[in-house]
């Protein structure tokens, strides 16, 4: 019979040749093989074992069929092949010679990168075939059917996962039964570690209690479940630089790419990846011998092994920087409309510029070189990383959760409704199948398994991100099974907390730090790698404590912190706030002042814009006048402008005390706009527009005007450095704070009040700081004369004629400004007098009103005094 289907293959059985060549069936083998080898378009014979009848079929169409068999022509008897491979985040059932049927589209795809990587992205998709030279179709069949010896399929799997030195497909909501042993895993990885230890385990389960535990059965018997996962063994694996290969002992491939033979399967790797467009793989030929291939043909090499270039080694992370949530992936690169035009040296600084710039929505590392972007949208680039930008985050339980107002997430976890974000973020943390919380309510938050934001606006969802761990106030994402780049092993630290400790201080090179083997090293490249043996620590950023309020001396001063002017200029330092503010206000080309912590100096800034910066960086920016009013800061903006939009209500005021009294009790309202002459009306926008004949006053922090000083109130921050002498109230406490030169401020605490002497905020939940401010002495008008108000001073020198004691104020102060020897009116004791002295001293509970300019005319006004009543001479007449 050898001679009579010598161009047949005897493939599989259940299965038939779906389309016959003609009617004519044949009693045995060699007739038919006879007769189909006369026949060019013949492709083979079926059997029916039930007839006991052969026929001749055409084309590479077959079809499962009971009973029946399939002898394929094609000559010499081809090997069988079958692998898993993993590919654009997939893993794939590699099977030849078989094919796969129906297709998703028209297209023949050139190479198996281009199909495998459209195929990934398709939900139609189930695999792949390659039908001849530069012909590979898209397939929605997902069953592997024998085909000719030059046909190959990609059958396409699970999401990949490559972990314990083999491919992994992980399937959401499916399970697989027949259970080995029976033992439960806390993590998936001990789990997966097991797996790959055990001949019989093909795949890991976690059940819907969060443990997992190691399965025997075929992966064709896996069945849908609610809230379990499947992890299927595929073939070895190994990651090498940036690509993930599949290890196949035995088999090599039979031609070279270069003659080039590398001593470790590391160099070789980068050799392939650098060559990755000719790079098929790599050929284990001997102990300390590696070399590069260019075909796809297996052949049979014992004791050799042949490591076959699959898809990109995909990673992601995702870190805390400056207040949110940004997630790397590698490798990938964004596209598109650059948010800026300058490309940044290191990772921190252009992140602190995509912070600062809205437009942007991340940035890309290639070549050494960072790049913002105003999309978000990625596209597979070797090589690159990506930093997505995302929600604010708030960081819990040791996990970063990114969270998204006006969004929600899917599929309860359990029933349970929590009062606080705090305990749902911590049940969410316990549960592995949990993914995130969403606040649905007034305290009504609900743990969910969804991980996909969908838009609801009541709603405010909390993805939940990587686990963190903390070092030196810096935060630092841990990844088990990955490894930095760049590891520099000449210095081994024997913890982890020396290890971060040692990052931090070197935090201008040193990107985290990895584990190995009980010990760590620090590393210097961004690009994260799979690697079983390592534990990576990517360094993430400070603990950010962002201030934001403002100050005044004759300006309105907007403060933001650690932030800095993208432009200062650094010829000239100044000590102190006070004496760069003095100075930037005289300096026409002067936008603001920044405090750079590090080098504890002021610096004038050529531009109102800033970036993020380190520490208690601090960026002051200069306004337009500033006005003390009603216990706020007021910045009288540039004439001619409005508040943005629609205003906060219809009420319109005849003056501006009465508008700005009125905005400084409504929180809602942002400042007053003069629309006309006695027109005032409220604003509720943050930002102000042009427009002519009106003028904006932007409504600043709460104040405090005691002790000439202006102490400008901060919410849910104290200043550190705080003393051990608790105030009962906040006067008393700012007394001693304003004779303390190292004075900062004062704490509230618990109704009890601290005099604090250094300058870094930190975030304390119903507590509150007075910071202090620049020597401020309020003042106003009253009866054509300036005052300037002194509370909690005395003055002395008695006038000595008339009357010189009060019961009102407004009184005391009508008699002083028509007197040329009277310079205050001094409250004590429940009267008010007049008083010939204007230099205050402390007195608690006592007031001054130091006597300013006037118009009043005093020259006209006679005075009694001894020997009778003079009048002042007005071409000499006085009042210094």
């Amino acid at each position: 019979m050898g001679t009579s289907r010598q161009d047949l293959l005897h493939l599989v059985d259940g299965h038939k040749i779906n389309t016959n060549f003609d009617t004519t069936t044949y009693a045995t083998l060699a007739l038919a093989a006879a007769a189909c080898k006369a026949k060019a378009t013949c492709s083979g014979v079926t059997y029916n074992s039930s007839t006991k009848k052969y026929r001749k079929g055409k084309g590479y169409s077959f079809v499962p069929s009971a009973n029946e068999g399939i002898w394929v022509r094609g000559g010499v008897k081809p090997t069988l092949y079958s692998m898993t491979v993993s590919y654009g985040g997939y893993t794939w059932a590699y099977k030849e010679p078989y094919k796969l049927s129906g297709y998703v589209n028209t297209t023949k795809y050139s190479t198996k990168k281009k199909a495998l990587t459209a195929c990934a992205a398709s939900s139609k998709c189930n695999g792949v075939t390659k039908e001849g030279a530069k012909n590979f179709r898209l397939n929605t069949g997902a069953t592997a059917m024998p085909g000719p010896k030059f046909m190959k399929c990609w059958v396409k799997g699970g999401t990949s996962v490559t972990s314990q030195s083999y491919s992994w497909g992980s399937y959401t909501g499916y399970s697989l039964g027949s259970m080995i042993g029976k033992t439960y895993y806390a993590t998936r990885a001990k789990a997966l570690a097991a797996c790959s230890k055990n001949s019989k385990c093909t795949g890991v389960v976690r059940n819907a209690k969060n443990k997992y535990y190691l399965t025997s059965a075929k992966k064709s018997g896996k069945a849908k479940k609610t809230n379990n996962v499947l992890y299927t063994k595929g073939g070895s694996a190994v990651a090498l630089t940036g690509y993930s290969y599949t290890v196949y002992p035995n088999y090599i491939y039979t031609s070279y790419l270069v003659t080039t033979v590398y001593k470790t399967i590391a160099l070789a790797g980068v050799a392939c990846a650098a060559k990755a467009s000719t790079c098929t793989g790599i050929n284990k030929i001997a102990a300390k011998k590696y070399k590069l291939t260019k075909d796809t043909t297996l052949k049979a090499a014992t004791g050799q092994k042949v490591y076959i270039l699959g898809g990109f080694d995909y990673t992601t992370r995702d870190i805390y920087f400056g207040n949110e949530f940004w997630t790397a992936k590698s490798p990938y690169t964004l596209s598109g409309t650059l948010a800026d035009k300058t490309t940044y040296k290191t990772r921190d600084k252009a992140l602190k510029h995509c912070l600062a710039n809205s437009d942007c929505l991340g940035m890309t590392l290639t070549g050494g070189k960072y790049t913002l972007y105003k999309s978000s949208t990625v596209t597979e680039k070797a090589g690159s990383v990506s930093w997505i930008r995302n929600g604010d985050i708030i960081t819990s339980d040791n996990y970063h959760w990114d969270k998204q107002s006006g969004k929600t997430l899917t599929g309860y976890y359990d029933a349970t409704t929590y009062t606080t974000l705090a305990k749902a973020t911590k049940a969410c943390a316990a549960a592995t199948s949990c993914k995130g919380v969403t606040k649905e309510g007034t305290k009504k938050y609900r743990t969910n398994t969804g991980s996909t934001f969908s838009t609801n606006n009541a709603r405010t969802a909390y993805k939940q991100g990587d686990y963190y761990v903390v070092h030196n106030n810096y935060y630092f994402t841990k990844k088990a099974g990955l490894k930095l780049t760049s590891i520099q092993t000449k210095k081994a630290y024997t913890s982890e907390s020396a290890a971060g400790k040692a990052c931090v201080t070197a935090h201008a090179t040193c990107t985290g730090f990895v584990l190995k083997s009980k010990k760590y090293y620090l590393t210097k490249g961004w690009v994260l790698r799979t690697d079983n043996d390592y534990t990576a620590f990517v360094r993430n950023h400070a603990k950010t404590t962002y201030v934001d309020y403002s100050t005044m001396d004759t300006y309105y001063w907007e403060v933001k912190g650690p932030f800095l002017h993208d432009k200062y200029s650094t010829k000239v330092s100044y000590a102190t706030i006070t004496k760069c503010m003095t100075a930037c206000e005289k300096a026409t080309t002067c936008k603001g002042c920044s405090y750079v912590s590090a080098k504890k100096k002021y610096y004038q800034a050529t531009t109102k814009v800033y970036y993020l910066g380190e520490g208690d960086d601090k960026a002051y920016t200069k306004g337009g006048k500033a006005v003390v009013s009603n216990g706020h800061i007021w910045e009288t903006k540039t004439s001619g402008t409005k508040f943005t939009g629609d205003y906060l209500d219809a009420t319109t005021h005849t003056t501006l005390d009465a508008a700005l009294l009125a905005c400084s009790k409504k929180t809602g309202c942002t400042g007053v706009t003069k629309t006309a002459t006695k027109k005032y009306r409220l604003g509720k926008q943050e930002t102000t527009e042009v427009k002519k004949g009106m003028q904006a006053y932007k409504k600043g922090s709460g104040v405090v005007t005691y002790k000439k000083h202006a102490w400008t109130q901060i919410s849910d921050k104290v200043l550190s450095g705080q003393g051990k002498t608790a105030y009962k109230t906040y006067k008393k406490a700012m007394i001693a704070c304003a004779k303390n030169a190292k004075c900062k401020g004062v704490n509230k605490d618990s109704d009890k009040y601290y005099v604090a002497t250094g300058g870094h905020l930190t975030t304390s939940s119903g507590k509150a700081t007075y910071v202090k401010g620049e020597d401020y002495t309020p003042y106003f008008t009253y009866d054509s004369t300036v005052w300037y108000y002194n509370e909690g001073y005395k003055t002395a020198g008695d006038v000595d004629f008339g009357t010189t004691s009060f019961t009102t104020r407004n009184a005391a102060m009508y008699k002083c400004a028509r007197n040329p020897i009277c310079y205050s009116v001094h409250y004590t004791s429940k009267k008010y007098h007049l008083r010939s002295g204007k230099t205050v001293t402390d007195k608690e509970s006592d007031n001054a009103w130091i006597y300013g300019k006037s118009t009043v005319d005093w020259t006209k006004v006679y005075l009694p005094v001894s020997g009778g009543m003079w009048t002042p001479d007005p071409a000499t007449a006085s009042r210094k």
